[in-house]
């Protein structure tokens, strides 16, 4: 038999795990949605878009930016805008923003939500070619969204990010609809960029899989 002063103990000890037990924060209550989200959202369904950023990478690549007051922000593969709505809510009013997809259908339902906004620039064109032929100014944060700068091109691209500056990946957590070979190509990417020494990493199983590097030399 338990001796009742063991059981009153054992009883406090699993009180004391209890009240010291961590629950999650609730991280889906996202309050800062820009607003021609919804919008954006609607002409994703109406055209059959089937490859939308989440929230939640949204929400993160908006407090990036808004961390630099003239930033100069690129984006590999605008897709339909979601993740471009973030980006523009989170970009100073003396901040540039390059976004560049290579399909014109996408790229002008950009344009008629964002067009008018002098601080960016929507290009339609081959992504491999622009990033080739680029000479401009570095990047303050780079979101390649797009299979050039994330499996081609990387070594071009880390070349255009400013030392302190951000470079950002999504899409890294396996997913049902990968075609053969694309998992086996994306482990083989996150072992490359950990071994890079020109940049710090942080990998987050959160959203889709985001990869989170700043470059310090």
């Amino acid at each position: 038999m338990i001796p009742k002063k063991a059981l009153i103990d054992l009883k406090t000890r699993f009180q004391e795990i209890n009240l010291t037990k961590t629950i999650p924060m609730d991280q889906s209550n996202i309050t800062d949605i820009p607003t021609v989200y919804s919008k954006i959202q609607a002409k994703s369904k109406e055209i059959g878009f089937s490859m939308p950023s989440d929230l939640y990478i949204g929400s993160l690549l908006k407090t990036l930016i808004s961390s630099r007051t003239n930033a100069n922000i690129l984006e590999l593969g605008t897709g339909i805008g979601l993740s471009l709505a973030w980006m523009v809510d989170g970009l100073g009013k003396d901040g540039l923003l390059t976004t560049i997809d290579n399909d014109p259908e996408l790229t002008d339902i950009a344009k008629d939500f964002f067009g008018t906004d002098p601080r960016l620039s929507i290009l339609c064109e081959d992504g491999e070619k622009w990033i080739k032929s680029y000479s401009g100014p570095q990047f303050d944060l780079i979101f390649a969204d797009a299979w050039p700068g994330k499996y081609s091109q990387i070594d071009e691209i880390f070349s255009m990010v400013k030392v302190g500056g951000f470079y950002i990946i999504d899409d890294m957590n396996q997913q049902e609809n990968w075609p053969i070979g694309h998992a086996e190509k994306a482990e083989n990417l996150v072992k490359y960029l950990e071994n890079r020494n020109d940049f710090n990493l942080t990998k987050m199983n959160w959203s889709t899989g985001v990869i989170l590097m700043t470059k310090i030399k």
